[in-house]
């Protein structure tokens, strides 16, 4: 129940801060990112709670990205990144749920990122400040996600999930 009020209170912080919202139409969104939103419901009957857990990050990690282009700064999105990567080690969320919703994190911050881009000029500052932009977040993910990414590489490169393990592994597990 904690991860609904979680996620309530990041969406009502983005519609207040990130978009600038007035008062009432920030709560009425906060309230109706849980109740309109049919993945929570299904999870209250203990259906899908490993697909859950993403679309309660969600709005932090939208309100991290709207604030790191309000602001200008480019460590909002570095945390954006990691509260992405946090994601997988909640509740042992699903694979494929995490990559879509660090893909569509990702789109938005291009999304924003060519936005600026466009208004300031084609500069080589600007440019060289674009692909940071770009950068920052996947690199976030990653470092976000080592402990869960490492062991799974090693594993794969050294043939654990074969049926005859032949090879010793590296210590990560």
């Amino acid at each position: 129940f904690f991860l609904y009020l979680f996620s309530s209170y990041g969406c009502y912080l983005f519609f207040r801060f990130g978009l600038k919202l007035s008062f009432a139409p920030s709560v009425l969104g906060g309230f109706a990112y849980i109740l309109a939103n049919s993945t929570f419901l299904s999870v209250l009957g203990n259906e899908f709670s490993g697909h859950v857990v993403p679309l309660t990050f969600l709005p932090w990690v939208m309100l991290c990205i709207s604030q790191a282009y309000a602001k200008d700064c480019l460590g909002w999105i570095f945390l954006a990144g990691l509260i992405a990567g946090l994601t997988q080690y909640v509740l042992a969320s699903h694979p494929e749920v995490v990559a879509l919703f660090v893909g569509f994190s990702f789109v938005y911050i291009c999304w924003m990122a060519i936005g600026k881009l466009l208004i300031q000029g084609f500069q080589w500052t600007n440019i060289k400040r674009f692909a940071l932009e770009i950068v920052a977040f996947p690199v976030a993910v990653f470092v976000g996600m080592a402990y869960f990414l490492v062991p799974l590489f090693e594993a794969i490169a050294l043939m654990e999930h074969a049926l005859l393990d032949s090879s010793s592994t590296m210590g990560f597990w």
